[in-house]
């Protein structure tokens, strides 16, 4: 429940104090040339799939930004996930 909590409000910091720019602004660069790791990429590509598949997301959307340039984004999960039987 605390990780949940400080996700959440990570999320709502984040969209609170991020700049307002358009997406098209954002330039793409390969992690390697970002100084970033693919490997560790792809680990959280991983958990975040996990979740989804776990059924405790019905979705997520993942953006990693580097001095203002996407390095990494992947969106995946349902947009109407049928409620879970009881």
């Amino acid at each position: 429940m605390q990780r949940f909590l400080r996700c959440t409000l990570f999320a709502v910091a984040a969209l609170l104090f991020a700049p307002a720019v358009p997406a098209a602004e954002f330039a793409t660069v390969q992690p390697g040339a970002a100084g970033l790791s693919a490997e560790r990429l792809q680990r959280l590509d991983a958990a975040q799939s996990a979740y989804v598949a776990n059924g405790q997301l019905a979705g997520q959307v993942t953006l990693v930004l580097r001095d203002g340039r996407v390095v990494y984004s992947k969106a995946d999960g349902w947009r109407d996930q049928p409620p879970a039987s009881r």
